[in-house]
């Protein structure tokens, strides 16, 4: 018997005719060219509307988020009214039950001043992130990025100093009661490229911070901004690794390692850039040589090469974009690793 396998391989048929482009059948109920026209510009004047309606209700969350700056018990009084409508309201229960979670002891805590604190540094976020979202200029968006350094700044003390709370801070501000009872997930203009979690250390200042300062040509402060995001970075781990050893975590956790790989890997990426930016920045004589320093203390680590060609074309005169930390492989540390973003701020260019 002749396997299938093996038959002669029949003769391909003739190819289907192309059929017909699909045309829209003819319908008595048709719309006519006025019909159209006028359904046209209801949608246009629907879109205006919602557009102004998602305005003001921004403009209100803003308004309301600046009002209960003004102090740590107006912070507190907003945050328990929006917990009233969110979590008690919206989801049917009545005022007793309401009272009856406020008199909890695990409650009350949330009247402590660490407390209030974290209210207030997710207030000022959400208020320059509704800003930056409303930007229309590139000068509108540089006077809220001219913020954010002082922001980052007031940030890391609080995040050293706290002992309870600190959690609350690693998280998307929009997903908090303030951004729940402002419906900020639908009402919130956002702009490419900024973070909603304060604690993205590495994306705020990749995609925010110092393209921002590069554009101002303040070589200082990049470099000054740089030291800040690494000691940012380390405190956090070394708090965290630190608390794990007291028995303050989770028993399971891997802020020892966490630690380890921070300072075998993205420290010297860190402080590459930092080098790097000086070079860019017109710094040669000083960064030149920390740099070759630096790929010879690190010639192991896995990005050495990666160094060695960067810094080659600097000296040919070569472009090299500044460096993206976030957007690196294994760039991300435990807590405050922010997502990736595009390539910004000056190249090397002769």
């Amino acid at each position: 018997m002749v396997s299938a396998y093996s038959q002669a391989t029949p003769a391909p048929a003739e190819p289907a005719e192309t059929p017909p482009a699909a045309t829209k059948p003819a319908s008595a109920t048709a719309l006519s060219d006025k019909a159209l026209a006028d359904t046209l510009k209801l949608l246009k004047d629907l879109s205006s509307k919602l557009g102004a309606a998602k305005s003001k209700s921004s403009a209100a969350a803003l308004a309301a988020f600046q009002a209960a700056l003004a102090s740590d018990d107006k912070a507190y009084s907003l945050y328990m009214d929006c917990v009233k409508k969110v979590e008690f309201d919206d989801k049917g229960k009545d005022g007793p039950e309401f009272g009856e979670w406020k008199r909890r002891d695990d409650v009350k805590a949330l009247h402590e001043p660490e407390h209030k604190q974290v209210l207030k540094l997710q207030l000022q976020w959400l208020v320059m992130s509704i800003q930056a979202g409303n930007a229309v200029t590139d000068a509108e968006f540089a006077k809220v990025v001219s913020q954010v350094p002082a922001f980052l700044d007031s940030l890391a003390e609080a995040w050293k100093r706290m002992k309870t709370f600190r959690g609350k801070l690693n998280a998307d501000v929009i997903g908090t009661v303030f951004g729940k009872f402002f419906k900020l997930d639908i009402t919130l203009q956002r702009r490419d490229g900024w973070s909603y979690n304060p604690m993205s250390i590495d994306s705020i200042y990749d995609t925010v911070v110092l393209p921002y300062l590069r554009n101002l040509k303040k070589a200082s402060e990049v470099t000054n901004s740089w030291k800040k995001r690494i000691q940012m970075l380390t405190d956090v781990l070394e708090i965290e690794q630190r608390e794990a050893k007291q028995g303050k975590d989770d028993p399971n956790s891997k802020a020892e390692e966490n630690l380890i790989r921070f300072k075998e890997e993205k420290l010297p990426r860190l402080e590459w850039g930092m080098l790097k930016d000086g070079y860019l920045m017109g710094n040669e004589v000083g960064a030149a040589p920390g740099m070759v320093s630096h790929i010879s203390k690190y010639l192991g680590h896995k990005d050495a090469a990666l160094w060695i060609e960067e810094l080659t074309k600097l000296l040919n005169h070569e472009d090299v974009a500044p460096t993206l930390v976030s957007d690196s492989t294994n760039g991300e540390s435990q807590n405050g690793g922010g997502g990736g973003g595009r390539q910004q701020g000056p190249q090397r260019r002769r």
